[in-house]
């Protein structure tokens, strides 16, 4: 991760991801937060802040996870599908969605209102019965 990738004013970051794509999206506030205390902390001014390798990420995903008590087998893919799912029952945007995940078409991300769907209907159902 580049300096020049972080845009604090804007919150802004911009990531290189799934499918080799280079996207600017949405960072929370806590987050810059974070970034901003460890390049104050490390002394970075420009240039690279960090690096992590593809390998690291799933190693520390699988660890957080094992550590939290999940017995399920946590990808970093899981929490992106996680995110996804959570924005649109929270009422995000599809398009939004799109971009911050950076898929080309929108009916890859129009998948993830079909798990959304099938969620409201259990949640319905289970509420119903009882």
């Amino acid at each position: 991760m580049e300096v020049n990738w972080i845009d604090f004013k804007e919150k802004m970051i911009t990531v290189f991801g799934k499918g080799s794509k280079w996207r600017r999206t949405p960072v929370d506030r806590e987050s810059l937060m974070h970034l901003k205390r460890y390049q104050k902390d490390e002394q970075i001014s420009r240039g690279r802040i960090f690096t992590i390798t593809r390998n690291r990420v799933f190693q520390i995903v699988k660890d957080i996870s094992k550590k939290a008590g999940i017995e399920k087998d946590v990808h970093p893919h899981t929490l992106r599908h996680s995110y996804a799912v959570n924005y649109l029952m929270k009422g995000g945007n599809l398009r939004n969605l799109q971009l911050n995940l950076g898929h080309s078409d929108l009916n890859i991300t129009a998948q993830y209102l079909q798990v959304t769907a099938q969620d409201r209907k259990e949640e319905y159902e289970k509420l119903m019965v009882e």
